[in-house]
């Protein structure tokens, strides 16, 4: 990937079993995952906590707004993603 050396990427963005990748249901994976203790975090990853605070909705859709790190999570535990290989530095 040109700019990027070392860096792993999956060919495809992960997806639900349903092939798509819904916000809202990986929303609802993740929030899951905080509460009953299945996805711990970090205590000095203050960002991604702020993100996780500003979650939330207008005229009932989520708002997308400094939601990167949020995302990239999002994305992990999408249920059909399969992790790639670690890069070795070189």
């Amino acid at each position: 990937m040109p700019g990027m050396p070392g860096l792993n990427m999956l060919p495809e963005h992960g997806t639900f079993e349903d092939g798509g990748y819904s916000l809202e249901a990986g929303l609802a994976e993740l929030v899951d995952r905080f509460e009953t203790g299945r996805l711990k975090v970090a205590a000095h990853l203050t960002e991604l906590f702020d993100e996780y605070r500003d979650l939330h909705r207008e005229n009932g859709l989520v708002v997308k707004v400094r939601d990167d790190l949020l995302s990239a999570l999002r994305m992990r535990w999408t249920p059909n993603v399969r992790q790639p290989e670690p890069c070795l530095k070189v």
